[in-house]
């Protein structure tokens, strides 16, 4: 690995003057791993620094793409390719493990490139001093991320409140009830049984019941943050009760189509903003689960 910023197994440097409209550059080149496995959980610690030093500073990376990538169809493979190949591997990414079966080619659109707006070196630094220690991105981490980012993409004030909002709820699991509680859920659905009424509206209203042996995932979500404050993740006692607040103003908005202020909204939009760069930064430091 070539001296430069080295972080672990990893260097990240520029390669190219920055540009006002294209931004600038920059490599990811890392030393030999010895298996692939060891490669992809090295990839991943780097993704969770990137992350990581992107929610430090206030902007956010998309993990999936905006626009979806360019998609070259089977024909399309066998037009570009003629006779020249026996069989031809997508490539999305440039990383591609796979067994070679005569002359073997790569089809790609396009390569995934990074824009930082501030200064590449300040971004570097962030980069390396990120406190990761959590080994493997969840599922939960990277959704939760992904909307927290796209918020920071989206220009509408109500879209942007709704993924914040869903950024939050998706690191939630919803709570079982108390036994006197689910016993009670299952005395109700005992007594649609026996009503008498069809079998289509026993389904509906059971199935609806069932549902009631789980908290709900606003009020799972509230103790959730309850607990993260009180563990010293989230710096506002008032979390839970300000999200409590911007889950009504949702539900209003989705289910009856009234849509507050837009300075109201950009109000809830900074303190839910605050919980989940909060959360998320605790959570890849492991410091909150």
């Amino acid at each position: 690995m070539s001296p430069g910023n080295a972080s672990g197994d990893f260097e990240l440097r520029p390669i190219e003057e920055a540009d006002q409209f294209a931004g600038q550059g920059i490599a990811l080149r890392s030393s030999e791993f010895a298996t692939a496995d060891g490669a992809r959980a090295e990839g991943e610690r780097a993704l969770l620094r990137l992350l990581h030093a992107s929610i430090e500073n206030g902007y956010g990376v998309s993990v999936k793409p905006r626009i979806p990538p360019g998609f070259i169809t089977e024909y399309g493979k066998k037009a570009l390719g003629g006779d020249r190949f026996d069989v031809i591997l997508d490539d999305e990414f440039g990383l591609c493990v796979y067994e070679e079966k005569g002359r073997t080619a790569f089809a790609n659109v396009g390569t995934p490139q990074l824009l930082t707006s501030q200064p590449i070196d300040r971004f570097i630094e962030s980069w390396q001093r990120a406190n990761v220690q959590v080994t493997t991105p969840s599922g939960r981490l990277l959704t939760s991320y992904d909307l927290y980012a796209n918020a920071r993409f989206e220009n509408s004030s109500r879209a942007r409140f709704l993924l914040l909002v869903m950024s939050i709820e998706s690191l939630v699991e919803q709570t079982p009830r108390t036994v006197a509680e689910q016993l009670a859920v299952d005395a109700a659905i005992s007594a649609v049984q026996a009503s008498g009424l069809s079998a289509d509206e026993v389904g509906a209203l059971t199935s609806g019941i069932a549902m009631l042996k789980n908290n709900s995932i606003a009020h799972s979500t509230k103790l959730y943050l309850t607990r993260a404050h009180e563990a010293g993740v989230l710096s506002v006692p008032e979390s839970s009760l300000q999200f409590a607040k911007a889950y009504n103003i949702r539900s209003k908005l989705v289910h009856r189509g009234i849509t507050p202020a837009p300075s109201d909204l950009a109000d809830r939009a900074a303190e839910l903003e605050r919980i989940a760069k909060e959360l998320l930064l605790a959570i890849i430091e492991a410091r909150w689960v």
